[in-house]
């Protein structure tokens, strides 16, 4: 890219917790453990001050723990992301209400943080989140009013499943047939695709996946299927996939679930 040694900033790169104090850089209910991520993408850091004037950031927090509803842009509102590409690992949490702007000219005078940077599979995750927020399906209103339904509450429990499987569930696709809905007895058909890491430890994931699969399959008969017949949603399967055996297709016509209804609170 032209002009992309004019700066030593990266998208994902991380300010000085120093510097980020002096400019009044601090997480609201997490000081201490600040942390500042650069939000703006590469070519916008190079382009003249005058066309683009600021940067995008994200004042985050560390954490100690990735909670599994919130990794892999699964939530368009939080994300809970691992920095493993430099000397020193990072777990941070990051909300998309968080972002600021600040002078391009402040920012690139100082310098990020060495030994703390993001991998080539945790920068595309950061990416994609960042885009989720305005790029994410939307499903009908009652399909939405069924899975959230109570005393049942599948959405949450759903998530509940999802929670404990960290980085090696990457996505939860769903496949909803949109027929006109006239009742409970006439229910919605759906099928649910756990995509699954290949990248980190693939068996490993895939046995996480395999269990949280499962798990799902047995809530929604628990919930949704009696006399031997569906209610509300049936559930023509739930399947662990491998991330490189999901096709373009499929990712175009199945609709990734975000967890977006959940209440962001504390992780650890």
């Amino acid at each position: 890219m032209a002009g992309r040694n004019a700066t030593t900033w990266e998208q994902g790169f991380v300010l000085d917790a120093t510097n980020a104090a002096e400019h009044g850089l601090l997480h609201p209910t997490a000081n201490g453990d600040t942390i500042v991520v650069l939000a703006s993408h590469d070519c916008d850091l190079v382009v003249d001050p005058s066309i683009e004037p600021d940067c995008e950031i994200i004042v985050g927090r560390k954490i100690a723990a990735l909670n599994g509803a919130y990794t892999n842009g699964k939530n368009p509102r939080c994300l809970h992301l691992r920095f493993s590409g430099g000397a020193r690992e990072l777990l941070v949490e990051l909300l998309a209400t968080a972002k600021k702007t600040i002078r391009k000219e402040t920012m690139l005078a100082m310098s990020p943080v060495a030994d703390v940077k993001l991998s080539s599979d945790e920068h595309f995750t950061l990416q994609s989140w960042l885009s989720s927020r305005y790029h994410r399906p939307a499903f009908s209103d009652e399909f939405d009013r069924r899975l959230k339904a109570k005393p049942a509450e599948i959405h949450k429990k759903i998530a509940n499943a999802i929670k404990p499987t960290g980085t090696d569930v990457i996505a939860v696709l769903f496949d909803v047939d949109d027929h006109e809905i006239k009742g409970p007895d006439d229910p919605y058909s759906l099928g649910i695709v756990l995509v699954y890491n290949v990248t980190e430890d693939p068996a490993r994931a895939q046995r996480t996946a395999t269990a949280a699969a499962s798990q799902i399959r047995s809530l929604f008969r628990q919930y949704y299927f009696a006399d031997g017949r569906w209610k509300d949603i049936e559930l023509r399967g739930c399947s662990p996939v491998s991330a490189d055996a999901v096709s373009l297709h499929q990712f175009r016509s199945l609709k990734p679930w975000h967890f977006d209804y959940l209440e962001i609170v504390a992780s650890d």
